[in-house]
């Protein structure tokens, strides 16, 4: 069994906060490959503008700025909006970014171990 299948088959076993933050921490390049289209590396380069688009977000646009400008893991949360989750060493951040590369928007961020929960409503008929 190759590397690329045994993390598979960890990682599979974990919920998906854990698995974003595996992927994200130890396999950025690999993960990004293997796994597919809604996970993909990113890196801006010197002309990249970042804005937070809420002031509580805004003492975390240096991190973002060094997280984008030294490469990054990131995964397509949104195709249409086109939101991303990007994962720092310590942080996650929620963004909204052009497809050249030249400008992120900064819409929420947080710890590792207070992520956002998931709350899924159903309809009834």
């Amino acid at each position: 069994m190759n590397r690329v299948s045994e993390i598979l088959q960890t990682v599979n076993h974990l919920n998906a906060a854990e698995q974003r933050e595996i992927l994200a921490r130890l396999w950025a390049e690999e993960a990004s490959r293997a796994v597919g289209k809604v996970w993909q590396s990113v890196k801006f380069g010197e002309n990249l503008r970042v804005v937070a688009y809420a002031p509580e977000q805004e003492p975390h646009l240096e991190s973002l700025r060094s997280v984008l400008q030294t490469g990054s893991l990131a995964r397509l949360e949104n195709k249409v909006d086109g939101t991303f989750e990007i994962y720092g060493k310590d942080r996650t951040f929620y963004v909204t970014m052009t497809v050249e590369r030249a400008f992120v928007g900064l819409l929420d961020s947080w710890l590792p171990e207070y992520s956002p929960v998931e709350i899924n409503l159903e309809r009834e008929n």
